[in-house]
């Protein structure tokens, strides 16, 4: 026996001695005293530590709900409990439980030990619920914290504020006949007789009997739910709605499935499955710039189904690209000729966690390898719910563009991985929680998908419908206006459009956020457009609607001019004779000369590409520059094909950066066409081959050092 323990063992028995003298209770009683207390504590410690494991494990497993109710025993024995708090807040953000999350995250920033991460997801948190300035506060304290840029974020808790004031035209509802108190969404139109399938986890009661996988199901820990299903509703003469299983051959799987899509002709579906083989959990990824931390997690299966019009919908058929072990395929879109799909994914090569892919249909009916859909909707963070309207416009939801909450529902035109600059489609369509997967019954309503307080259940499905449409517009031809900035092309927000016909003043509206305006025109006369706006030149235009026209809509683009500034002359530095002592600041242009494009084409030939490197060589020893890279014309063409020329010419260049390791964010693309010549050869000017070479040029500006 040591000499610690006889030493131990001395002084209890004499602390137990005078303890006795003290209390006059016998030392054989003081002792059992003792030994109880010390069994209670161990047993105590025992139940905690497996209190522990077991929430741990379910936390692992991504069973959020059932973990929630374990931290919640922990910490309140624990105030001191990083760990546990910091877990409870993730459960909280993962079903969506935004309030509670705050709460915790609220807790460990205020008294514990944070960690900038912390103060990140409570910003989020804290903008999920409406509170943009707080959370802008917060978000700047992480970006003073880390060094990381968290202007879009802060972008875009200032411009929910100006959405929220002047909503667009859009009327919305809950739809309380297909929303249950759990999750509903996915809603599209499944036949020709107008049928809809929609998503829930919410298993029907009137369901519970006839169907396999409705037997087999069981509570999903994640959300304490069932698992989601494919769900068919069907419009009754009665004036009701039957709620119906949509497959058993498709929902037929354990896990989850859906949401679905279909072709015109309403034969050939494309659905979603959780994958749910060996190796189903996902390892964890490392933390990244996504500012998401990613834990085991199940990946995405993309099948493929067609219709038999004698016994209906057949086992489906795995996407040709799936690979559930690597990465997730789902959430898919088709464009309105079949000839293109869209989907959601992970897969290696994208720009951030979850982007928008696309292939495209082979002349032997398979589909072509994945392609990225591009930087322009592609960010850092996901995108995620695609779907394509029946203009053949994409909607798509985003949680790393400028936006109001976690997932915002964007409008970009274009196809493949061409595409304009994508628009927030702004309130009441877009809230401070997740809105997402927005489909058309036709060309001005439809279904969107929301979880913002006020609802039903978790995620619930709304019904939506342009308030254009309604008896106030009804019979009455609509002008839309859309206004931009005329260089880069980006939607004039709270531009006043005054409509004037024969003298009256027929229509006076401002643009939303998506530089949009719209008036009603009586009669089919000439009209005087007016558009204007502080810090612009004014625009007007005599519109004259030819007599017998038989559209319902005229659409009118408007490119506002800035007002002239006073200009200081940046310093001009030819790009070659940049080196290790050139002295480069915020505002200097760095000339690429002898960058040549091929006749009407914004390809980067190989000799442009040389140049470009020896700029990418600048961009990697400067690493927090941030430029904006310009393509100009000559005069000769319209301004029109000038401008739209130089833009992708531009976008090209930046294109070929990012591939080849600068990030997206650092650089803007613009195109000025024939907008700032460095000589007098304008319209109209006769100028030499070589005058007009001077003003074919890319330039560099210096934006941030």
């Amino acid at each position: 026996m040591s000499k610690l323990v006889i030493l131990l063992r001395i002084g209890i028995q004499n602390s137990l001695f005078w303890l006795s003298q003290l209390t006059k209770v016998p030392c054989s009683v003081l002792k059992c005293i003792l030994i109880i207390c010390c069994f209670v504590t161990t047993v105590q410690a025992q139940e905690q530590h497996s209190l522990v494991n077991k929430a741990n494990e379910l936390f692992i497993k991504q069973e959020y709900a059932l973990a929630a109710k374990l931290f919640e025993k922990i910490v309140a024995k624990d105030k001191l409990n990083l760990a546990a708090y910091r877990k409870l807040a993730r459960c909280y953000l993962e079903i969506n439980q935004y309030d509670a999350a705050e709460k915790n995250y609220g807790y460990i920033v205020d008294y514990l030990n944070p960690d900038p991460l912390d103060f990140f997801y409570l910003a989020e948190m804290q903008k999920s619920q409406g509170k943009y300035m707080e959370a802008k506060s917060i978000y700047q304290r992480y970006q003073q914290k880390t060094g990381i840029d968290m202007s879009a974020k802060m972008d875009g808790c200032d411009s929910a504020l100006v959405w929220l004031e002047q909503p667009a035209k859009y009327a919305i509802q809950n739809v309380q006949i297909l929303n249950s108190s759990a999750a509903d969404w996915g809603a599209t139109i499944s036949s020709n007789d107008g049928h809809i399938a929609f998503v829930s986890d919410s298993l029907r009661k009137e369901l519970k009997s006839g169907f396999s996988f409705f037997k087999e199901s069981r509570t999903y820990g994640r959300t304490a739910n069932e698992y989601q299903k494919i769900y068919r509703a069907d419009s009754l003469i009665s004036g009701g709605i039957r709620i119906s299983d949509f497959s058993t051959k498709i929902n037929g799987a354990h896990f989850h499935t859906g949401p679905i899509v279909f072709n015109n002709s309403f034969d050939t579906a494309y659905y979603t499955v959780t994958y749910t083989g060996d190796n189903a959990l996902k390892t964890e990824a490392a933390e990244s710039k996504l500012l998401t931390k990613t834990l085991k997690t199940r990946t995405l299966e993309l099948y493929i189904t067609t219709k038999n019009f004698t016994d209906g919908w057949q086992k489906g058929i795995p996407f040709v690209y799936n690979k559930p072990n690597a990465y997730s395929i789902g959430h898919v879109a088709l464009s309105n000729n079949g000839q293109i799909l869209y989907f959601t994914s992970d897969m290696p090569g994208g720009i951030g966690g979850l982007d928008i892919w696309y292939c495209e249909k082979k002349s032997d009916g398979q589909w072509g390898i994945p392609t990225n859909c591009g930087f322009l909707i592609n960010t850092s963070a996901d995108e995620a719910f695609p779907t394509i309207a029946k203009d053949g416009n994409l909607y798509f939801a985003s949680k790393g563009l400028v936006g109001m909450g976690g997932y915002d529902i964007y409008i970009a035109t274009g196809d493949r991985n061409q595409w304009t600059i994508p628009q927030n489609l702004g309130s009441p369509i877009n809230s401070p929680a997740d809105d997402f997967y927005m489909t058309f019954t036709n060309a001005y309503s439809g279904f969107f998908a929301s979880n913002r307080k006020g609802g039903k259940g978790n995620d619930d499905i709304y019904a939506f419908k342009s308030l254009l449409h309604t008896p106030m517009y009804a019979g009455k031809m609509i002008l839309e206006t859309t206004v931009q900035e005329k260089i880069a092309r980006t939607p004039i927000a709270k531009a006043q459009v005054t409509l004037q016909c024969d003298k009256d003043l027929l229509a006076r509206d401002s643009t939303s956020i998506l530089g949009k305006a719209y008036s009603a025109v009586a009669d089919r006369i000439p009209c005087t457009v007016t558009v204007a706006k502080e810090g612009y030149q004014t625009y007007q235009e005599v519109l004259k609607i030819p007599v017998g026209t038989k559209l319902d809509t005229v659409k009118l683009l408007v490119l506002l001019g800035k007002q002239p500034l006073e200009r200081t002359v940046p310093k001009v530095i030819p790009l070659n004779e940049v080196n290790h002592t050139t002295d480069i600041q915020v505002g200097d242009k760095i000339v690429l000369r002898n960058i040549h494009y091929d006749f009407d084409k914004a390809n980067i030939r190989p000799d442009a590409a040389r140049i470009l490197d020896t700029l990418l060589v600048l961009l990697r020893k400067y690493p927090t520059m941030e430029i904006e890279l310009s393509s100009h014309t000559d005069a000769r063409g319209t301004d029109i094909y000038n401008l739209d020329l130089s833009d992708r010419r531009a976008k090209a260049a930046v294109e070929y950066l990012t591939k080849r390791g600068i990030g997206y964010q650092r650089m803007v693309a613009r195109g000025y066409g024939e907008l700032l010549p460095v000589n007098g050869c304008i319209n109209d000017v006769p100028c030499s081959e070589a005058e007009h070479q001077d003003n074919r040029r890319t330039e560099v500006k210096i934006t941030k050092m």
